[in-house]
């Protein structure tokens, strides 16, 4: 198990920012939906270390985010990852996963918009 867990140390050490970034929102859409399915079946423990860990990957999103580069864009995002963390809170203190499946949707479109964004610029390098 160690070693595993030196691997993936290791992996995101040498990643590529956009890999990092991706694999961000991808740990961000897991746990939301493992603490939506927990809810579902009332193991709300478990559905809190989802929420924590959640609250966790969006605290280092809202690190990220570099207001020098683009300062409009970087406080848009900075609101929305403090309204994901705020339905996040709601619905873990209120056990209401309608509040996730709101977020999921947006959630999933900047993945996608990331992955696309990181996508072109690759192909630009190479081109």
């Amino acid at each position: 198990m160690k070693a595993i867990n030196t691997y993936k140390r290791q992996s995101l050490t040498t990643a590529d920012p956009w890999a990092i970034l991706i694999a961000l929102y991808d740990g961000l859409l897991r746990n939301l939906h493992g603490a939506v399915e927990a809810t579902k079946v009332s193991d709300f423990a478990k559905a809190g270390e989802h929420y924590r860990k959640a609250l966790a990957i969006i605290s280092e999103l809202e690190a990220a985010v570099n207001l020098n580069e683009n300062e409009a864009f970087g406080r848009q995002l900075l609101s929305l990852y403090g309204f994901f963390s705020d339905e996040i809170l709601k619905a873990n203190l209120r056990a209401e996963v309608d509040r996730i499946a709101g977020i999921l949707e947006i959630i999933s479109g900047l993945r996608q918009a990331w992955d696309e964004a990181a996508r072109s610029l690759r192909a630009a390098r190479v081109a």
